[in-house]
């Protein structure tokens, strides 16, 4: 997984994990400032599909403050029948709060996959 940027820090979130499940594992809320991130990457097991797995998991940040989620980012596998789908994203959050990051399988039964999440306070 990629690191902060200059000047950031990692805040301790830092979970891997067979889904479903949450960041941090106990499902407890972070703490953050303005300015977070969070890198996450999947690897999947599994067919859906002659083209490949399509959508395999999504990552929800909950703010329990304002029991409001932020924008669901989708990682999306390819190949045929059976492919092991390793996926990095970058997404920038401003909001300051508590926090919860829901992994969720798009279509459970189908994929397994693996997950791991690190959260990142800006500069």
């Amino acid at each position: 997984l990629g690191g902060p940027p200059p000047g950031g820090h990692a805040i301790g979130v830092d979970v891997t994990s067979c889904s479903p499940g949450t960041a941090p594992a106990s499902g407890a809320p972070f703490s953050v400032a303005a300015g977070w991130y969070y890198h996450f990457a999947v690897t999947c097991n599994g067919t859906y599909g002659p083209d490949g797995m399509g959508e395999t998991m999504r990552f929800t940040p909950h703010n329990t403050d304002t029991n409001t989620d932020l924008a669901t980012l989708t990682e999306t596998g390819g190949g045929q029948f059976t492919y092991d789908d390793n996926g990095t994203t970058t997404h920038d959050y401003a909001p300051a709060g508590h926090y919860a990051i829901r992994a969720t399988l798009v279509h459970p039964g189908v994929n397994t996959c693996q997950w791991h999440v690190i959260v990142y306070q800006g500069p």
